[in-house]
């Protein structure tokens, strides 16, 4: 039983575009009631098949929650095509800190999946400047 119940409540969609911003919020309460803890954040882990989990190019992306209802707010931005698992995490001090191992999870929400590619270019805005019949 996690001590702080944490929960994505808007998700990425499953489809992400490499460059652009999307905003993930969710909600965190210590022992499903009691106001939030003052650290929460979005882990994004970038998956590759080939890699070992131990190994996974990992970040954490710190979020500011409101003492009062627990809503906490990221805004993301995928640098690379890829799969990535997508979670909020409260831990009991900064990550920041320095520590041995991996940091403590007080509460982890579900993890969602997403895959974020290229975007083509398309040139869909072509203007005709001048024009001349030889």
């Amino acid at each position: 039983m996690d001590i702080v119940k944490v929960e994505i409540t808007t998700p990425p969609p499953d489809t992400v575009s490499v460059g652009q911003t999307y905003k993930v919020e969710g909600t965190a309460k210590i022992a499903g009631q009691i106001g939030a803890p003052p650290w929460i954040y979005l882990r994004v882990q970038k998956k590759e098949w080939w890699q070992p989990s131990a190994l996974e190019d990992t970040e954490f992306l710190r979020g500011f929650t409101l003492p009062t209802d627990g809503n906490v707010s990221y805004d993301w931005t995928p640098a690379a095509p890829g799969k990535y698992n997508i979670a909020l995490v409260a831990t009991p001090a900064p990550l920041p800190l320095p520590m041995i191992g991996t940091p403590p999870i007080m509460g982890e929400s579900e993890t969602v999946n997403v895959t974020a590619s290229e975007v083509e270019r398309k040139f869909t805005d072509l203007a005709i400047l001048s024009y001349s019949k030889a």
